[in-house]
């Protein structure tokens, strides 16, 4: 349509024609008619291109009419104008005459509108979903009607939002508001259209919002597979305006990995406020930080992040319809016992999630949402906790559980079955039932827990290559969920999906995705029937159940859907006892039978076993070392324990000690017995062989032990952790009081022991020594004392054959047949000369005469000159 173009052309005369007569006084408000029509210089360029784009001699007809016509209205309204009075200027202003003229265009131009589907708050609509507007573009956003309030810092503002809708682009529109407004569509440049303008009306209504507090340890915050690292383009991209992510971060390297930002604090309890959004449309905290990490991080326009958070959400708008906001505050690595009150874990999680929890009910107040669901995921129990029992697993949860609900509206809590850090942490035996599974699978099932449900075990099924291979079958070769990563390949075995105690990131979307339809299943009360399936203490499948009397073993019921656990309930006949909430199952009389019955019409035998008889577990055959449920390792022959047998026992840990068929981990002795093919004395502690070198005792004395054993070939010098002993013949001879010698030297023995304080001159058969530190000093030469006097000492031997003058650090000494003799007083010599010699010593401050033996000598500082 083109109509309105000579309307356009009439309307630029009259604006020049009423300049002219009204001067300079109306500049302006030319100008601002201009603008309200419109009327521009690209507009009247691109009407002038469309003329000569025109057939030739078609366009030279058309433009002597439009010509003709046109200087025939200019002419008339010159004239017009001429002839009026100028007080007509005034009387109608050049603002009124154009909005006449304005109208007047309008008019004549087509237009149509339409009514598009309601819209929900911060969705996105783009024209282009709608091939009838394929030839137009957004040209104006015009709110009708506001009727939400703006959320700032968490709080509900008081005015209302600015706009129902903005403009994105030429195409595209989001919900920004709650209330109508009317989208304006015109013509694309070039383009031969039927109506000049679309007016698009639309009614946008609050959306419904879901919250899930994501809680547990490293599977639930993301940590990935060593073999295949971070992958977050592996992760579910949703889609933009459905779903919004919190994360608190924990440890600066392992949130880099996750997310891929460095981000430049940890979250705690105390700043919890600068890592949660201060509305849903905000790139601000609660605080007014900026946010490091943003809502919109699990949607295709955002980086991703690693973990279940992205199939949790996806899944759930695609089963449901609604937003989803998932709020991380998960902390690898921590045990239950940390997420317990008053422990940082638990008080961090509270911080986040109530801080959260006010947000979400910020903006239901604002009117941009309603309430959808309000859950909890828990994923914990792998590493830190797996040595717990069933029983205390179940206690430490239930308080933690009841804590989180009085601070949060929880409606239900999922727990995506954990896998067990026991074993390989890759194959079948990573599902031995630990105290934590089994407690697990019983808190899915309870009545005492109303609302919590395990979700999803779908990740059991990864324990072999052909398990894993039949479980993605169902992609067909191609993921049938948006994943970042176009040309990820679906798994065909354990590697691709976990390599150690971490899943891979294609792992963790399963777990999301199977999480999230478990617990659609269990909101929407899909489940009407569940079948029981019984595994025993290593997670296998078991037709009959065998118990010994007076003793525990485990059984759990797992239901198959797993979250229709809470549609059966058990029960028992015979002597047994047995609790479904923790798999604890008990016998009473031995050689008696019981049933355990689940009202899902499956049921199991239960045989009740003499305490001692293993036969069941461990086949008659079984010879060997065995743990039994209460931790205690008994020694088995032939499938029962042998309360006959001491002696020693090999198993994969090395050889122990057995009292009575029973490792009691106290016995430190050296025991005769046969050890790897030996009969000999063995050091043993702790109940276990020691292969070391030492000295050690039993009730015959100390021994000297090498490799292990007592070695009775040995004599010599041997250390344990008391000093060193004189050993004769393999035995401590702590009569020994001498001088003896090992392959680092001689030393001084008393009483048996290496004297380490020894500073003498000691004797053994050889002779006497001088020792230093207890340990004969055989680069000694000079003198040294006993208690027996001073000697003279060469090499480190006493030489009895010296008669001389020789020193030490105390001065110079006349020694007589090796000795030091203090009572001489007069003259001997040495190599040096003849000295001067008063009580033993030279005497270096004497100067005189001396009268020894008949002669007279003359003394220079002790020295005798002859």
């Amino acid at each position: 349509m083109r109509k309105w173009k000579k309307h356009m052309s009439a309307l630029i005369c009259c604006i020049m024609i009423l300049a002219l007569g009204a001067g300079n006084v109306y500049a302006a408000e030319v100008s601002d008619v201009s603008q309200n029509v419109e009327v521009t210089e690209e507009n009247l360029s691109n009407h002038m291109e469309e003329d000569v784009n025109e057939n030739a001699s078609a366009q030279e007809a058309e433009n002597e009419v439009e010509t003709e016509t046109e200087d025939q209205d200019c002419d008339s309204q010159i004239e017009n104008q001429s002839t009026a009075e100028s007080e007509a200027v005034t009387d109608r202003s050049l603002k009124d005459l154009m909005d006449d003229i304005k109208d007047d265009i309008n008019d004549n131009k087509k237009i149509k509108t339409d009514s598009l589907p309601d819209l929900s708050y911060d969705d996105r609509y783009s024209i282009r979903s709608e091939e009838q507007y394929n030839d137009y573009m957004i040209t104006d956003v015009k709110t009708e009607e506001s009727k939400s309030n703006p959320v700032t810092n968490g709080v509900v503002q008081t005015e209302l939002n600015d706009s129902v809708l903005t403009k994105l682009d030429d195409e595209t529109v989001v919900a920004s508001g709650v209330g109508t407004a009317t989208i304006v569509l015109e013509p694309k440049e070039d383009t031969e259209t039927e109506y000049d303008e679309i007016d698009l009306k639309v009614t946008v209504v609050p959306a419904k919002l879901t919250i899930m507090y994501l809680m547990g340890q490293s599977n639930m915050e993301g940590m990935c597979s060593s073999n295949t690292g971070y992958q977050l383009n592996n992760s579910v991209a949703c889609k933009e305006g459905t779903v919004y992510s919190t994360y608190a971060p924990t440890v600066s390297s392992w949130a880099k990995n996750i997310t891929g930002i460095n981000f430049s604090n940890m979250c705690d309890a105390g700043n919890a406020s600068n890592f949660v959004a201060g509305s849903l449309s905000a790139d601000t905290s609660v605080s007014g930080k900026k946010l490091e990490y943003a809502l919109n991080t699990l949607t295709a326009a955002g980086n991703g992040k690693t973990g279940p958070d992205s199939g949790l959400a996806y899944k759930w708008n695609e089963l449901t319809g609604e937003k989803v906001w998932t709020v991380n505050v998960a902390w690898s690595g921590s045990a239950i016992a940390s997420w317990q009150p008053g422990q940082s874990n638990y008080e961090r999680a509270m911080a986040v999630s109530k801080l959260a929890q006010k947000v979400y009910q910020a903006e239901i107040n604002a009117g941009h949402y309603t309430a959808g669901k309000r859950l909890m995921f828990w994923l914990q129990g792998e590493t830190e906790d797996h040595y717990r029992t069933a029983d205390d697993y179940y206690a430490v949860f239930s308080n933690m559980y009841r804590n989180i609900t009085n601070n949060l509206a929880i409606d239900k809590c999922g727990i995506i079955m954990l896998r067990s850090s026991v074993g390989t942490r890759e194959y079948e035996d990573e599902l031995m039932m630990t105290g934590p599974r089994a407690a697990q699978y019983g808190i899915g099932g309870s009545s005492k827990f109303n609302n919590v449900y395990v979700v999803t075990n779908d990740n059991e099924n990864w324990v072999t290559d052909s398990g894993v291979k039949n479980y993605f079958s169902k992609y067909n070769g191609t993921f049938d969920y948006p994943i970042r990563n176009l040309s990820s390949k679906v798994p065909t075995a354990i590697a691709d999906v976990h390599y150690d105690i971490h899943y891979s990131q294609i792992g963790h979307n399963e777990n999301g995705l199977m999480a999230a339809e478990g617990m659609y299943q269990v909101i929407e009360g899909k489940v009407n029937h569940a079948s029981v399936t019984w595994k025993d203490s290593n997670g296998k499948n078991i037709t009959q159940a065998y118990v010994r009397q007076n003793h525990e073993t485990t059984v759990v019921g797992v239901t198959t859907p797993v979250y229709g656990a809470k549609k059966v309930s058990y029960h028992t006949a015979g002597n047994i006892f047995y609790n479904s909430e923790t798999g604890v199952l008990k016998g009473f009389q031995k050689g008696s039978n019981g049933t355990i019955y689940a009202t899902s019409g499956d049921k199991i035998q239960v045989n009740v076993l003499d305490e001692w008889d293993y036969s069941v577990d461990l086949g008659t055959d079984f010879t060997g070392l065995h743990k039994d449920e209460n931790g205690t390792w008994v020694y088995v022959r032939n499938g029962k324990v042998d309360f006959g047998y001491t002696g020693f026992v090999k198993n994969e840990n090395g050889w122990w000690y057995v009292e009575n068929g029973v490792i009691t981990f106290q016995k430190k002795d050296v025991v005769k017995g046969n050890v790897s093919g030996v009969y000999a004395w063995w050091y043993v502690k702790d109940s276990k062989v020691q292969f070391v070198d030492s000295v050690e005792k039993n009730s015959n004395g100390w021994w000297y032990i090498h490799d292990g054993k007592v070695d009775f070939n040995y004599t010599g010098v041997a250390k344990n952790e008391n000093g060193w002993w004189r050993i004769v013949n393999g035995k401590v001879d702590f009569g020994c009081n001498s001088v003896e010698k090992n392959e680092l030297g001689w030393w001084r023995i008393v009483n048996g022991k290496v004297d380490f304080g020894c500073n003498s001159v000691e004797k053994n058969e050889l002779g006497w020594w001088y020792i230093r530190g207890g340990k004969v000093d055989f680069t000694y030469t000079g003198v040294a004392k006993n208690s027996n006097g001073w000697w003279r000492i060469v090499n480190g031997k006493v030489d009895f054959s010296c008669n001389s003058v020789e020193k030490n650090e105390l001065g110079w000494w006349y020694i007589q047949n090796g000795k030091v003799n203090f009572g001489y007083y007069g003259i001997a010599k040495n190599s040096n000369g003849w000295w001067y010699i008063r009580g033993g010593k030279v005497d270096f401050g004497y100067n005189g005469n001396v009268w020894y033996h008949g002669h007279n000598y003359w003394v220079s500082n002790g020295w005798i000159r002859m």
